[in-house]
């Protein structure tokens, strides 16, 4: 398959994100290796997400009250 075909399947396809399919117009008019290197970069950035701990708070009861505007005093 060639790379204009690859990129009209990608663009066809009804699973493809809106956002992919602009960044694939958007970057027919920059520089190639310029594209791919913040492509690798974002794709880096995303990993690096995926790999920080998650941490969740345990609400204090006085926010869920105060969320509730019951007053605690």
């Amino acid at each position: 398959m060639k790379i204009g075909e690859f990129e009209q399947a990608i663009a066809n396809d009804p699973s493809t994100s809106f956002w992919l399919k602009e960044q694939l117009e958007a970057t027919k008019h920059r520089d190639p290796v310029d594209a791919l290197d913040d492509a690798e970069s974002l794709v880096s950035a995303l990993k690096s997400r995926l790999n920080m701990p998650l941490v969740f708070k345990k609400p204090e009861i006085s926010d869920e009250l105060s969320a509730k505007n019951i007053d605690t005093e």
